[in-house]
């Protein structure tokens, strides 16, 4: 084969595999092109080179922890329209309106005002620290009488109950309160009467009449298995709260425990009203020597709830005495409640309605 013919066709050799080169380069380098031209231009960085990788590592100064920060000497024009604007708010106080007259919300001081869930404007530590729901000026006196009414709670009325619990069994001592429940009927018949609560007093005459005859003088409730014979919590206080009487104020009685101006005078009220302040020469011994007897029979109930009470409560003498304004309050609004008369279609049927 002649010389100058194969040089030619090495040439052609050459510029064809070189060409074939291009071809496969270009097809290669082709998807990279469309998966740069379709990323997001906001804060997406473009691709950087080796050597521009290797400029910006040697301009990177070390910082004092060790870990180099990356600068670069100039930023690109998407990275100055992406990097956050300076905070112009640094030295403004929280809440001062603006020059131009805004007030800008600061979320770093919204526990301050807690919202009430179920009202947007009442505030909870007002609630916590609202006033007490009775009056008590004579606090001083009445603090002193609950640490002296305490301390013989616990050191002698505490051991008397463990005793009494121990000698009588608890079945005897629901027939003692039976008992005793059914001696305070005249009090609480009067008082259904004086707060025109025809419905209560028939309820207490029926109840006294059942138990005293077919309880054993009032050894056994049988008239609360009947529907609607249930006992009832009657006193004067209530019946002095039902006809608008406040509570007064708080008070608390030597060995008594809490009460109120109001419960008070209801107190000598039912006491005068039980037969036995008419008995013999000294009646209001015997009444109080009953209601003694009653008190140290439900000794051990009362004083659970009382050590109960004393045990979860911070402040045990606000405690008892918001505790017993509430229960007070509730007993007179239940008595307040419109008559409950029987209905007149009770035990029939509904009349079956047509299609």
């Amino acid at each position: 084969m002649p010389a100058g013919r194969s040089a030619s066709e090495s040439d052609n050799a050459s510029v064809r595999r070189s060409g074939d080169a291009c071809v496969q380069q270009a097809v290669y380098l082709q998807p990279r092109e469309k998966k740069a031209a379709a990323a997001p231009t906001g804060n997406a960085a473009a691709p950087k080179t080796v050597s521009q990788s290797a400029t910006q590592a040697k301009a990177t100064p070390p910082s004092k922890d060790g870990i180099s920060t990356p600068q670069t000497a100039d930023a690109r024009p998407e990275d100055k329209a992406a990097s956050p604007a300076p905070d112009d708010t640094a030295g403004r106080t929280p809440g001062r309106p603006e020059k131009n007259g805004a007030s800008p919300r600061d979320d770093s001081l919204a526990w301050q005002t807690p919202r009430h869930p179920g009202n947007g404007s009442a505030n909870l530590f007002q609630d916590e620290a609202s006033a007490p729901q009775i009056a008590d000026p004579l606090e001083k006196w009445n603090r002193f009488w609950f640490r002296v009414n305490d301390g013989i709670y616990l050191k002698v009325a505490r051991p008397i109950s463990r005793v009494y619990s121990a000698v009588v069994p608890r079945y005897l001592r629901d027939r003692i309160n039976n008992v005793y429940q059914n001696a305070l009927f005249p009090a609480r018949f009067v008082n259904a009467l004086l707060q025109l609560r025809l419905d209560k007093a028939a309820r207490e005459l029926g109840r006294f009449f059942i138990n005293s005859t077919f309880g054993l003088g009032g050894m056994y409730d049988l008239a609360a298995g009947k529907p609607g014979m249930g006992p009832q919590d009657i006193d004067f206080g209530q019946t002095l709260g039902v006809w608008g009487m406040g509570h007064g104020f708080y008070l608390v009685l030597p060995f008594l425990g809490p009460s109120s101006f109001r419960d008070g005078i209801g107190l000598l009220a039912d006491s005068s009203m039980l037969p036995t302040s008419y008995l013999g020469r000294t009646p209001y011994l015997i009444t109080l020597g009953g209601r003694t007897a009653g008190a140290v029979n439900s000794l051990p109930e009362t004083l659970k709830d009382y050590l109960e009470l004393q045990r979860i409560a911070i402040e045990p003498y606000t405690a008892l005495r918001d505790a017993y304004a509430q229960s007070r309050a509730k007993l007179v609004e239940d008595a307040r409640q419109p008559m409950q008369l029987p209905a007149r279609n009770a035990g029939r049927e509904a009349p079956a309605q047509s299609p």
